[in-house]
């Protein structure tokens, strides 16, 4: 059997270098399994290993029985929300830890990789091999973790092994980029995913990788705000959208945020979402959550103020009265007394039924602007209507005004461009290649600069 031939069989990429008098040895094709043609990372889920097209064992992974398989093998996505890389308790570690032992699937991105990236999904873990030149290339914080100070040239390891925090379908899509295997970058992606691979290129500095596909990606979520999954899923997608630079998607994404929060009195007066989670332990770009808090205290207050409004302004003499909530225009005033007293006796029960009379206290009113909203919805006042008056003398126009100060709220959140939020979306669209449309470029570069709140100045430092 001739040299060449043994090299073919033997998988492992730590073989001896060759002299200077051998000939060339031939890269061995067979080690890597045969490339589907069009299999696409993030719409199938882990192949079993048990079908996969099997080779010899890779030396060097603790000697262990793995399957290895082509990067091209598509990466479970579904359900890999709550386990993100390896704990530091797990079992399963590469050379070097308490255990040599690693069931699960080796995925290669390069017959020449060097370097070992553990990985996990919700049902199995995961050995990315990887090439460290093509990752120190594309990241200077993996640089960094690869080399520290020693240069690359001196560095000679049967065993390389390095953690990157990421969920395993997100590292895939990276490394697929950074082995220039752009065949097998999904075209599209859900918010999870979305979410997951900003932040792994947010963490290690290479979102200018995404450049050719983000605009592809972020255009499916142009109308996110009106999908079931919104209310779970917003905090993700925003920052995503902050990340890449995303104008309209992050504007929209806050918005959701600030409507859909509640105030949690066991989590010491933090705001959770819809699934009861707090929003501080979520990924939120820094001053975010304050702005979020004054927004949507101040936008309760109002609601708050506009419910006790009625009640104050009737207990006060005709004469210092600022508003007047019947409508007739026939300068009766027992009349329009009448009918201003008939719509808060029928509000006023239905109010208290549901937590809204007295106006309870806007810093610490549990429940989300959308929930306030609903609660305001089911008021019913009635138009008053005199005995015998013809159907033109009903008083059909006259209100309390609760549902117009609640929509005035609804549509007149603060705005999060209107300070340093705008000015970071900027420069992170310039590296990650983000088309902001032009309306929404004008409109916030021509407005004269606000007054900050201070979050935003937070933001802005």
């Amino acid at each position: 059997m001739s040299a060449c031939e043994d090299q073919q069989r033997d998988p492992s990429p730590g073989r001896p270098e060759p002299d200077a008098t051998s000939p060339e040895p031939v890269m061995a094709q067979s080690v890597e399994p045969v490339m589907a043609q069009s299999v696409s990372p993030v719409d199938e889920s882990i192949a079993d290993p048990s079908e996969a097209d099997s080779v010899s064992p890779p030396e060097d992974v603790a000697d262990t029985k793995e399957i290895e398989k082509d990067a091209a093998s598509p990466i479970s996505v579904e359900g890999t929300r709550p386990e993100t890389g390896v704990s530091d308790g797990d079992a399963n570690k590469t050379k070097g830890g308490s255990d040599t032992t690693f069931p699960g699937t080796v995925v290669s991105f390069h017959v020449d990789s060097d370097v070992i990236v553990p990985a996990k999904t919700s049902s199995q873990s995961i050995l990315f091999k990887v090439c460290s030149a093509n990752i120190a290339s594309a990241s200077s914080a993996w640089r960094s973790q690869l080399y520290g100070s020693t240069a690359p040239m001196e560095v000679h390891r049967d065993d390389w092994t390095i953690e990157v925090d990421g969920d395993a379908s997100a590292l895939a899509v990276v490394f697929n980029i950074v082995h220039y295997r752009f065949d097998k970058v999904p075209l599209k992606v859900n918010g999870f995913q979305l979410y997951e691979i900003a932040r792994v290129t947010t963490k290690y500095e290479c979102t200018h990788l995404v450049y050719p596909w983000v605009n592809m990606w972020l255009q499916q979520f142009n109308s996110f705000s009106t999908s079931p999954s919104c209310q779970e899923h917003c905090h993700e997608v925003l920052y995503a959208a902050w990340a890449f630079g995303h104008l309209h998607l992050f504007r929209e994404m806050t918005f959701m945020l600030i409507s859909l929060s509640k105030w949690d009195a066991q989590e010491g007066g933090d705001l959770v979402n819809v699934k009861d989670t707090s929003l501080k332990k979520m990924d939120l770009p820094l001053g975010l959550y304050e702005f979020i808090a004054d927004a949507r205290a101040a936008s309760i207050r109002k609601i708050m103020d506009a419910l006790a409004a009625p009640v104050k302004e009737m207990g006060t003499d005709d004469a210092s009265r600022r508003k007047r909530y019947c409508k007739d225009n026939s300068h009766q005033q027992n009349r329009q007394k009448e009918c201003e007293a008939k719509m808060l006796g029928l509000a006023i029960p239905p109010m208290a039924l549901r937590g809204l009379y007295p106006p309870p206290d806007a810093s610490k009113y549990p429940h989300s602007i959308m929930d306030l909203r609903d609660k305001v919805g089911e008021v019913v006042s009635k138009s008053y209507r005199g005995q015998d008056w013809p159907p033109h003398a009903y008083h059909a126009r006259c209100s309390l005004g609760f549902l117009e100060a609640v929509e005035e709220c609804c549509s007149g959140l603060p705005d999060p461009l209107k300070g340093g939020f705008f000015n970071q979306l900027i420069e992170r669209a310039k590296i990650s290649g983000v088309k902001n449309d032009e309306v929404t470029l004008r409109r916030y570069q021509q407005e004269p600069p606000s007054s900050q709140s201070a979050s935003e100045q937070r933001a802005a430092r």
